[in-house]
């Protein structure tokens, strides 16, 4: 339900699913991601990879949207694909 919730977003999740989704978001909260070199939180990762780059332009582009019902799905697209990449690249690459 997390990964349905990411994807598809928050309207997609009937009630049910909505708190399997947010069992998930308190497992992942207390995660942890062991790199070479550190340990780090959920949050950290979240905050330096995805928050951190991507959230204030995510948000302006949202904003300069003439239709944003029509066309934020493409958006919310690019941003996620952007920050797979991004985590491939840095935190979740393999040795």
């Amino acid at each position: 339900m997390t990964l349905k919730y990411l994807v598809e977003g928050r309207h997609a999740l009937s009630s049910g699913e909505w708190k399997t989704a947010l069992s998930g978001f308190d497992m992942l909260h207390q995660a942890v991601i062991s790199t070479e070199t550190e340990n780090l939180t959920f949050r950290d990762v979240y905050q330096k990879h995805v928050d951190g780059p991507f959230a204030d332009q995510y948000i302006a582009e949202l904003l300069h949207l003439h239709d944003v019902a029509q066309e934020h799905q493409a958006v919310r697209a690019r941003f996620a694909r952007s920050i797979v990449q991004r985590l491939k690249e840095t935190v979740l690459r393999c040795p």
